[in-house]
């Protein structure tokens, strides 16, 4: 993801003495932080906004972010969900860049969401979503999420996501990035490693399920798994959907199309 930023979206960056930038799912800042330094060489000053419902995550945030000690920056980080900051804010602000770094699994309303996002961006800003795409993770969670949990919203694929841009003829750009998760040592379905493995890619703990079923989850896993150089891999690659403001101030849903995830 790094290497496509200085590789695509440096490169479209025109240089520009200001910059605001919203971080919606920020987490712990380690993505910002690479993300700040490497825009720090295109902008004067950076205005960087974060939002992040996990407090804990926010601390962890200004932690990092205050250790790098960056020139020409500005930055605030809410403990806020991205459907209640409007609220935090208390007016309209607008942004250069709105990046969803893979968070847009924990956003219920998606659709309003995006629209949301679009409305905040600055005429010429530009909307960021990287996501898994339908391989990988994503393999593993459509075989099993309904089995092991009630809640399958983490199932969100970017082909969904680009089913809710077509439904609203919002233009988009799609580049997919080879990822890959190294699971190399992972062999006892038993060890902890294999279960904090499970766990994440389940948003679950196995450890409740029955031994039968996670025997059935760690077989898969391995089975989308392939030998290379000694090393066990999952091609897990990163989908990255460019979307810019449009033209028109009024998106209208288009019914005929299918629609994959919640208005």
């Amino acid at each position: 993801m790094l290497g496509w930023i200085e590789n695509h979206l440096l490169k479209e960056l025109a240089a520009r003495d200001h910059y605001s930038v919203l971080s919606v799912g920020c987490g712990g800042g380690d993505f910002d932080s690479e993300l700040i330094t490497a825009l720090k060489r295109r902008c004067g000053f950076i205005d960087y906004v974060a939002v992040e419902p996990d407090l804990a995550c926010c601390e962890q945030f200004k932690t990092l972010i205050d250790s790098r000690g960056f020139d020409g920056f500005r930055y605030e980080v809410h403990s806020s969900s991205f459907e209640r900051l409007g609220e935090t804010f208390g007016s309209q602000r607008s942004f250069d860049l709105i990046h969803f770094t893979h968070s847009l699994y924990y956003i219920k309303h998606r659709d309003q969401a995006l629209l949301s996002a679009l409305d905040m961006l600055e005429e010429d800003g530009r909307l960021l979503i990287f996501h898994q795409t339908e391989q990988g993770i994503n393999q593993v969670q459509q075989r099993f999420l309904q089995r092991v949990t009630s809640g399958t919203d983490f199932m969100l694929s970017s082909r969904d996501l680009e089913f809710a841009l077509k439904r609203y003829l919002i233009p988009y750009r799609l580049e997919i990035i080879d990822s890959f998760l190294d699971i190399t040592g992972i062999s006892s379905q038993a060890s902890v490693e294999a279960h904090h493995l499970m766990n994440f890619f389940l948003e679950s703990k196995v450890s409740a399920l029955s031994a039968d079923t996670i025997s059935e989850v760690f077989d898969y896993i391995q089975s989308i798994a392939f030998t290379d150089k000694g090393r066990r891999l999952i091609y897990h690659p990163v989908a990255i959907l460019s979307i810019f403001k449009p033209k028109t101030s009024s998106i209208e849903p288009i019914a005929k199309l299918p629609v994959a995830i919640e208005p």
